[in-house]
């Protein structure tokens, strides 16, 4: 079930039938694509993950109800269906199943929006596709462990908040921070409803890795990877101090990856760059 107020939030049940013993289960929630069709190399945005073992007494599992920020108030994913994906050693196949997204679009379609550093500013520049009853647009920074913080307010260059034709926009945040920043566009419609635009992230001054992982530590579970500059696909693997791997992606051509809920301990994010046949190590503290 995907419940559209924002951020969009979302829940779901595993039941099976056991007659003895018990079945560990993986799952994983990915963003559909926009096709409606599951396929684990383009629908690649994974929002949750976990682990459940059902017996004959525990033959259900009812989730939380679980957000998917930044993607559940970001288009187009948050106007996309979510799937369930379940695997077990005891079972040949995947399974997956599909969260219908039933609610009404969002009221502004970002197509674009970039930050890029440039010396001590960030520049942000971001177009709308289409714009209906748009106030304006406030411009937000989140840096390390603090709250979003407002720098400045655009109001929409569209008539009366309307328009059906590209508007571009732009602002410069004076940034000397020496880590990265997560900058998003907060969208407010003329009877005050927010949306937000996706989250770009932005190194420090002088911050030349290629990799970047943050928060580090975390305190919540959550990971952040980022390839910086890198336009080739990457394989990459999050090994925990056993030398196991709890997480591979491959060929991965994302921009950024969210990974949550993990165990605390010590991972390291590893990251093979096809094109430049290079690996880049970090390691990460996870605290809960």
């Amino acid at each position: 079930m995907l419940f559209c107020q924002i951020p969009r939030q979302f829940r779901f049940d595993i039941s099976t039938i056991i007659q003895s013993g018990s079945l560990s289960i993986d799952y994983n929630v990915f963003i559909d694509n926009g096709d409606g069709i599951y396929n684990k190399t383009t629908d690649n945005i994974n929002v949750h993950t976990g682990n459940v073992v059902l017996d004959n007494v525990n033959d259900s599992y009812h989730s939380p109800v679980l957000g998917y920020e930044p993607y559940s108030y970001t288009k187009p994913q948050c106007d996309r269906a979510l799937w369930v994906v379940i695997s077990s050693p005891s079972i040949p196949n995947e399974i997956y199943a599909r969260i219908e997204n039933n609610c009404i679009p969002l009221a502004v379609k970002f197509l674009s929006f970039n930050a890029t550093r440039k010396s001590d500013k960030v520049d942000l520049a971001w177009t709308t596709a289409s714009e209906e009853n748009n106030k304006g647009f406030f411009v937000e920074r989140k840096y390390g462990n603090t709250e979003w913080a407002n720098l400045g307010y655009l109001p929409s260059a569209a008539s009366n908040g309307n328009s059906d034709e590209l508007i571009n926009y732009s602002y410069i945040d004076i940034n000397s921070l020496t880590g990265v920043c997560l900058y998003r566009i907060k969208q407010v419609s003329l009877d005050n409803n927010i949306t937000y635009s996706d989250v770009r992230t932005v190194k420090g001054v002088d911050q030349i890795d290629k990799v970047i992982v943050f928060p580090n530590p975390s305190h919540n579970g959550q990971l952040n990877i980022v390839l910086d500059n890198i336009n080739s696909r990457a394989n990459i693997k999050l090994i925990n101090m056993n030398g196991s791997i709890v997480k591979e992606w491959n060929n991965v051509t994302t921009h950024q990856l969210n990974i949550s809920n993990l165990a605390s301990g010590i991972y390291t994010v590893r990251v093979w760059i096809k094109e430049l046949n290079e690996t880049v190590s970090v390691k990460v503290m996870v605290n809960k």
